[in-house]
C-alpha cells in the first residue's frame, strides 16, 4: 500500500478523474501493486477514485496501519490460496503466527457454552495458538476474552473498513486484542460500513484463514454453520466442540453436523491432539467455584495471574499429570 501511496503522488489530479475502471487495473500491475489478474472486486469509479486515494493514503499515515495486496510476501498463504481471496487487505496491529485455529459460534450461547467458548481460548494462548474470529457477541467474544487474558494472539476478522467505529459494545476487548500483539484485517476502504452482504465474504476469509475450523454452537442457518459450509468445501479441517452437541434450539445445526459424522472435540486439548500441534507445556484448565478457593490461595493466586475469572467462575491451568480432575 505504501507503494500505492508512493504511485499516486506521482499522478496528477486530472489524470486520476480520467481513470477508468480498466485503466485504474493497469496502473496497479504496472507499477507492481496488484498481480497481472482480472479481478471482479475492483470497481473504483472515475469521480471517487481521488477521494478513495486521499482516503488510503491518510489512514495508512497512522501507526500499526498497513495495506497487502494478493501475491505480496505478507498476505496470508492459506487465505491466498482459498476460495476467490481478496485482492487487498487492510490491516491494523499484526498478523498472528502459526499455529492458528478459526472459530465462530452462536451470538445467544448457553451458559456451558460460553464459558467451554472462554476456556478453549484461555488453554489455547496458553498453548501459544492463535485465535481467528469474526469477534462477534457470544462465543466469539468469550474465547476472544480467553485469548487475551491468557496473554495470547487474537486476529479479528471485520465486515466493515477498519476507520470507523463499528462493534463499540467490545471497544475494550478490541482495543485489549491490539495490546496483546493481535490484529484486525478487512478487504474493505477504511470507512466502508458493515453491509449486509459483507458478512459473507467476512465469512469466506474467518474459514479460509486457518487450516482447522472449530464451531462452538450454532443454529440450522447460523453464520457458524455457513462458516462450516465453508471450510469443507476448501478442504479445512472441521471440528464440533461438545457443547454444540447438545438438544438447545442454538446447538441444532452443529448437533446435524455431528450426526452426519463431523468430529467433536472437547476443548483445545483434545483439538490439538487430533491437529498434531506441540503443546508447549500441557496446559489443561479447570473451572472453579469460588467456594473451591481458600481466601489466602485466591489472593496469592491473583497477584500471579495464575487464576483467570470469567463471569461467574475462576479458571486454574495445570498440569497433565491433574487432567483426570479437569472438567
Amino acid at each position: 500500500m505504501q507503494k500505492l501511496a508512493v504511485s499516486l503522488c506521482n499522478v496528477s489530479v486530472d489524470d486520476l478523474r480520467s481513470f477508468t475502471r480498466n485503466s485504474y487495473v493497469r496502473f496497479l500491475i504496472d507499477n507492481g501493486i496488484m498481480p497481472a489478474r482480472s479481478d471482479s472486486q475492483i470497481d473504483y469509479d472515475p469521480v471517487a477514485l481521488t477521494r478513495h486515494a486521499a482516503e488510503l493514503i491518510d489512514w495508512l499515515e497512522r501507526d500499526g496501519h498497513q495495506v497487502m495486496f494478493l501475491g505480496d510476501d505478507r498476505y496470508p498463504f492459506l487465505l491466498a490460496i482459498g476460495d476467490d481471496p481478496p485482492y487487498r487487505l487492510s490491516c491494523i496491529g499484526n498478523l498472528p503466527e502459526a499455529p492458528t485455529v478459526s472459530v465462530a459460534g452462536t451470538r445467544t450461547p448457553t451458559g456451558i457454552a460460553a464459558h467451554e467458548a472462554f476456556r478453549f481460548g484461555l488453554s489455547a494462548a496458553l498453548n501459544s495458538t492463535s485465535i481467528i474470529t469474526a469477534l462477534s457477541e457470544g462465543c466469539d467474544q468469550a474465547c476472544a476474552q480467553g485469548v487475551v487474558d491468557g496473554g495470547g494472539q487474537v486476529l479479528t476478522i471485520l465486515p466493515c473498513g477498519l476507520g470507523g467505529h463499528q462493534y463499540p459494545n467490545c471497544r475494550k476487548l478490541r482495543e485489549r486484542i491490539l495490546c496483546c500483539n493481535g490484529g484486525e484485517i478487512s478487504p474493505y476502504l477504511p470507512a466502508e460500513p458493515p453491509l449486509r452482504w459483507r458478512f459473507h465474504q467476512r465469512n469466506s476469509i474467518l474459514a479460509s484463514y486457518s487450516q482447522a475450523f472449530v464451531a462452538f454452537q450454532g443454529g440450522v442457518a447460523s453464520g457458524a454453520l455457513l462458516c462450516v459450509d465453508i471450510a469443507l468445501r476448501l478442504g479445512r479441517d472441521v471440528f464440533i466442540h461438545r457443547c454444540g452437541t447438545t438438544a438447545a434450539t442454538v446447538s441444532k445445526g452443529t448437533l446435524h453436523l455431528v450426526e452426519e459424522g463431523a468430529p467433536v472435540v472437547d476443548g483445545y486439548e483434545d483439538f490439538a491432539g487430533k491437529m498434531d500441534i506441540p503443546y508447549r507445556c500441557s496446559v489443561w484448565v479447570k473451572k472453579l467455584a469460588d467456594n473451591e478457593i481458600p481466601a489466602g490461595r485466591l489472593r496469592i493466586a491473583r497477584m500471579s495471574d495464575s487464576l483467570y475469572r470469567y463471569r461467574d467462575a475462576w479458571y486454574s491451568p495445570c498440569h497433565e499429570q491433574s487432567r483426570g480432575c479437569c472438567t
